[in-house]
C-alpha cells in the first residue's frame, strides 16, 4: 500500500479506537452517535482509498499464477488421483 492508504488505515483505526474508549466512558450519546457516524464514514472512505490504490496493483493474474507473491504458475492440466478403495 501507498502512503495514502496507510494514511486511511491509520487514521479510520484511530477513530476507531477513539469511538470504543468513547462509547465505555460517560459520555454524552451525542458524541457517541457523532463518532459513530464519522466511522462509518470513514470506513468507506478506507474502503475506496484502498480499492483505487491502482499504483501497487499486481499484475499477475489467477488464470496464470496459483500464488500473486510467488512465481509459482498455475498447471494447465489437472492430474486427479483416485484412491483405490472409491473406484468399483
Amino acid at each position: 500500500m501507498n502512503a495514502r492508504s496507510n494514511f486511511a488505515v491509520s487514521s479510520v483505526t484511530g477513530l476507531l479506537l477513539v469511538y470504543v474508549v468513547a462509547s465505555t466512558l460517560p459520555v454524552s450519546f451525542a458524541l457517541v452517535f457523532f463518532l459513530f457516524l464519522l466511522t462509518t464514514i470513514g470506513l468507506f472512505w478506507m474502503v475506496y482509498r484502498i480499492l483505487t490504490d491502482y499504483e501497487n496493483y499486481n499484475q499477475k493474474k489467477f488464470d496464470d499464477y496459483f500464488y500473486q507473491d510467488e512465481e509459482i504458475k498455475k498447471t494447465k492440466e489437472v492430474l486427479v488421483k483416485i484412491p483405490s478403495e472409491l473406484v468399483r
